[in-house]
């Protein structure tokens, strides 16, 4: 917890506390909350329990309406105890799920549940084995897929936290990180324009080559033995990171299209944001396909120092070498973004 404690404070977020529902009690999980707010972190989020609808637990909880029950004395424990507190519930795709458990889990959840606040999904992309174009362009198809699938079985005026979110563990290890991230930046704007997403948060932040940040031991002096672990920024974080620059305080967000920025028709499908308060404005777009274009940035923000970042040199490496950002006036407003190219704008 100190650790815990100690990061969020150092990025200035705000915490997710995940609880124990399966071999913690109520109290426990209480005398958690309470220290970490006498440390000064404020407990604003929860999520009763990580993945329960699974099937190994199956054995505590028979079905979605058995969790309810045990969830709707823990949130009227918690809202009583922490004023204000926001509290999900773990949902699935119900299209995916084993057995008539996890395909109902959802509609007998909402049957019986009293007082939730947000429903608590995770999406994993998957491009095993995949091209750079495949890779980069996959949250185009499954983003929308996924929403499809699972949003039937949810109630229309619930939030949807997605509390984890990357490639799929297996894949995030193998190579193409630059496409993988490219493509992770693409699903965190699209989860950002989904007015129903409340909260995207990426897994994970520290550990193999698709988190944030990848650990590395290394040797010790005298080459017997390995060394402590030391950390560096994945191609995934690096991504991440020019995101956070763009929407970090933002409190008004506005998507860009294809057609509002593309000096041709025939452009490939463009996703993008733009922070437009507070000023100045900040703008990311992103091109995840093959092809070159043309990017009008005046019709976006006006006249605008830009930054070009493009993966496409390296789309196929499995190095995290960071790519090149050219730092320039863009001319006449128009700024050529490559394949599998970022462009960030500020006015």
């Amino acid at each position: 917890m100190p650790q815990f404690i100690g990061m969020t404070k150092a990025a200035g977020a705000t915490g997710l506390f995940d609880l124990n529902l399966v071999s913690s009690t109520l109290g426990d999980q209480l005398a958690m909350l309470h220290a970490a707010q006498a440390d000064g972190l404020p407990v604003k989020r929860v999520e009763l329990g990580n993945e329960l609808w699974a099937w190994q637990y199956r054995g505590l909880f028979a079905d979605g309406a058995v969790y309810a029950r045990v969830a709707n004395t823990w949130i009227a424990t918690l809202h009583r105890e922490f004023p204000g507190v926001e509290i999900a519930v773990p949902v699935n795709d119900p299209t995916s799920a084993k057995g008539p458990r996890g395909k109902l889990w959802n509609k007998e959840l909402f049957a019986t549940i009293r007082g939730a606040d947000a429903a608590a999904l995770h999406v994993y992309l998957q491009a095993a084995d995949s091209t750079p174009a495949e890779v980069a362009t996959a949250p185009l198809t499954q983003w929308s897929a996924a929403l499809r699938r699972i949003t039937p079985s949810l109630p229309t005026n619930i939030p949807i936290w997605v509390t984890e979110w990357n490639y799929t563990p297996a894949e995030a290890q193998q190579p193409l990180p630059w496409a993988r991230a490219i493509g992770g930046a693409e699903l965190a704007v699209r989860m950002v324009e989904d007015p129903r997403v409340d909260l995207a948060d990426f897994h994970d932040l520290v550990g193999f080559v698709g988190s944030s940040y990848a650990a590395i031991r290394a040797i010790s002096t005298n080459g017997s033995s390995a060394g402590p672990f030391r950390y560096y920024l994945t191609a995934a974080g690096r991504m991440l990171q020019l995101l956070v620059g763009t929407l970090s305080g933002c409190q008004s967000v506005q998507a860009v299209g294809t057609s509002s920025v593309t000096r041709h028709a025939t452009a490939p499908q463009l996703v993008g944001v733009a922070c437009r308060e507070p000023a100045p404005v900040r703008v990311m777009v992103i091109n995840p396909t093959s092809k070159s274009v043309l990017v009008n940035t005046t019709a976006i923000v006006g006249r605008a120092t830009h930054v070009v970042t493009s993966v496409s040199t390296i789309a196929t490496s499995s190095s995290d070498a960071a790519p090149a950002g050219v730092r320039a006036r863009s001319s006449g407003g128009v700024v050529r973004v490559p394949p599998w190219g970022l462009l960030t704008l500020e006015s």
